[in-house]
């Protein structure tokens, strides 16, 4: 065993403990401090780290998607005015299906990556419904 399953959960905890940071500020006026956004972008790092040949091209894609996610959910935090740290929360808490299928990269068929892309729409939908926080 090459030990990827636990570098894969030790990045997904990075994200987690990232997204903790930035909720725990939901019931406060206090600002968001920027540094739990490194925690977020772990599970990039260790893609970049962990794969290589045309194993990163795939890992590469998949962290755009997920870099991407992340900066649409926290811009508001750079930005003046009052921050909806709710929402903030909620489109973190969708984005583990992006950290998921990140850690899944080298091995995702492409089947499988239609199925990430449906669970992900299917996480936004449901917290019309459901609140995320």
């Amino acid at each position: 065993m090459n030990g990827w399953p636990i570098w894969c959960g030790a990045a997904l905890a990075l994200y987690i403990v990232g997204l903790s940071c930035v909720a725990r500020r939901e019931s406060s006026r206090e600002k968001i401090p920027h540094w739990p956004l490194i925690l977020l972008a772990a599970p990039v790092f260790l893609a970049m780290l962990m794969n290589a040949g045309e194993n990163r091209v795939a890992a590469i894609w998949l962290s755009l998607i997920l870099i991407l996610w992340i900066a649409f959910c926290v811009r508001s935090i750079f930005q003046p005015g009052e921050v909806n740290v709710g929402r903030i929360v909620s489109g973190l808490l969708a984005g583990i299906v992006f950290v998921d299928w990140v850690a899944v990269a080298p091995a995702c068929p492409r089947g499988l990556s239609f199925t990430f892309l449906i669970l992900f729409g299917a996480t936004i939908l449901l917290q019309r419904f459901i609140p995320a926080t």
